[in-house]
């Protein structure tokens, strides 16, 4: 966050100390600090707001640019090795720098949407026309469906391909309608044997690996380079003898492999120039060490972009190495209401300086009410298995837009003689409120009924215990959706769990 004030003081100093004797060495530094600029490739933007601010970082590309350049252009080598490596590390300094502002511009929200739109015209005026999107070696839309779901399966324990370009990434659902989709006849089939599948938890994994290409798209510059070498796997599986593809094909490996090529060609000249008799030697051994440094740093970021994007076992290997660090998509986020409240009186029960303390530690490190646990397969498998359940039959397909209409209706049918007052109030937790309420009431329901139901656990079988844990996890998960990363979060609703968080506290007091 501090690049930009530190490459302005970095250049300006430059500029000053480089006049000094037997110290213009300073001067071949200058490029390091648009290398710097450009930053790593793990993160290009913190949140999404940072992509809509590539122009700010184009124009500081083009004044940090031009700053440098007037750094440099002070420099009088003797050695033209030592000016062919001060230009090599200055255009590696560019095309990092060029590639991160690259990277924010094509993942501006107004440039993902105008591609989805394309994306889902396209769609339309195909289905208009009697015609369907397949997949790559498909042949109609039912065999795109059978080789997606095979991927699934083949994704257990291994990452799939990477995030293609059409891929919609800011868009609004397709109509939640069964006949929307390109052969939905043969999908409630193919989802029952899908079902039947022992690998089926494969899908979780399939499915992680395209959120992980979404990231990667949208705040790295992994996006960038899986472009590359998606084009380079696609050219060279083609035949190279046309010129056209072998022209693409050097231009993406150019692209690739641009910036260690540079940097290594500019350390040879570095280790190749007359320097120990005209400059410092510790000049001299921080220019080594900010070369070295760099290189390692490229070759590192090159080896994990190509691995990342590998479908060999090797990718496999890397995906269990011991002591592998698990990924975000293995844990699942914890809000629950009678803790948070907990938290909260008895932070209130301390003296006023520690909460203050408390309250700077929430804006710093975050809500102590937070909490995250890893997700089971037991977990994993519910979830799966319920969702195949209902896709599995054509009247269900509007699962997706219902909240649990379908459970409470089963078990209305199932009871002799429904209670009219609870049907009704049932009813209107669901349909008379917006949904964030709706959740916050069933959260509450499910809270209370899991905590008076814990004596009674200790004598069943433990399946019913397992199942009302995964039951309570769900519940706080969704409220960790909703009321701490605000997705579906309306006004009435934030002010609906404020109230119910005082309400619950006086109830508590009394």
């Amino acid at each position: 966050m501090t690049a930009d004030s530190v490459a302005v003081f970095a250049l300006g100093h430059l500029a000053v100390g480089a006049s000094a004797p037997r110290h213009q060495l300073l001067l071949f530094w200058a490029p390091f600090v648009l290398l710097h600029l450009g930053g790593q490739d793990t993160i290009t933007a913190f949140a999404m707001q940072d992509n809509e601010l590539w122009r700010r970082h184009l124009l500081v590309l083009v004044t940090q640019a031009a700053v440098a350049s007037y750094v440099i252009s002070r420099s009088t080598w003797p050695d033209r090795r030592l000016l062919a490596a001060t230009a090599l590390m200055f255009l590696c300094g560019l095309f990092k720098y060029g590639e991160r502002t690259w990277c924010l511009f094509s993942a501006r929200p107004e440039g993902l949407r105008k591609n989805s739109l394309h994306s889902l015209k396209t769609y339309a005026v195909m289905a208009g026309q009697g015609r369907t999107i397949v997949s790559r070696g498909a042949t109609n839309a039912e065999d795109s469906l059978e080789k997606r779901i095979k991927k699934m399966l083949d994704a257990h324990g291994r990452r799939p391909p990477a995030l293609k370009a059409e891929t919609t990434l800011v868009s609004d659902a397709l109509a939640n309608d069964l006949n929307a989709i390109a052969g939905a006849d043969a999908l409630p089939q193919l989802l029952k044997d899908f079902k039947s599948s022992t690998h089926r938890i494969g899908a979780y994994h399939y499915v992680a690996a395209l959120l992980s290409g979404c990231y990667d798209r949208l705040y790295t510059k992994g996006g960038l380079r899986g472009f590359w070498l998606d084009a380079l796997k696609e050219i060279g599986c083609l035949s190279c003898s046309d010129t056209q593809d072998g022209i693409f094909f050097l231009l993406f490996l150019s692209a690739l492999l641009f910036p260690s090529l540079a940097m290594s060609a500019t350390l040879v000249l570095f280790v190749f120039a007359d320097k120990h008799q005209l400059y410092s030697r510790v000049d001299v051994v921080v220019s080594y060490v900010l070369l070295v440094g760099a290189i390692v740093l490229e070759v590192a970021s090159l080896a994990v972009s190509i691995l990342s994007h590998s479908e060999s076992g090797a990718d496999k290997c890397i995906q269990h190495l011991p002591g592998r660090r698990k990924q975000w998509s293995q844990f699942l986020g914890q809000y629950n209401l009678m803790e948070a409240h907990n938290i909260e009186a008895q932070a209130k029960r301390s003296s006023v300086p520690m909460m203050w303390i408390r309250k700077l530690r929430c804006k710093l490190l975050g809500d102590k009410a937070v909490t995250h646990i890893e997700i089971t397969e037991d977990l994993m498998m519910l979830v799966l298995d319920k969702m195949l359940e209902f896709g599995s039959h054509n009247k269900d397909w509007s699962i997706a837009s219902s909240r649990g209409q379908l459970v409470l209706t089963a078990e209305f049918f199932s009871s002799s003689t429904p209670s009219p007052t609870r049907t009704t109030a049932i009813h209107e937790s669901i349909h008379g409120v917006d949904f964030p309420t709706s959740v916050l009431t069933w959260h509450i329901a499910t809270d209370m009924c899991y905590r008076l139901d814990d004596q009674a656990e200790k004598h069943d079988d433990g399946s019913d215990s397992a199942n009302k844990k995964m039951a309570m996890k769900l519940s706080n998960y969704i409220m960790y959706l909703i009321f701490k990363c605000r997705v579906m979060l309306t006004t009435n609703s934030k002010l609906m769990h404020k109230t119910t968080m005082e309400q619950w506290r006086r109830t508590v007091e009394s």
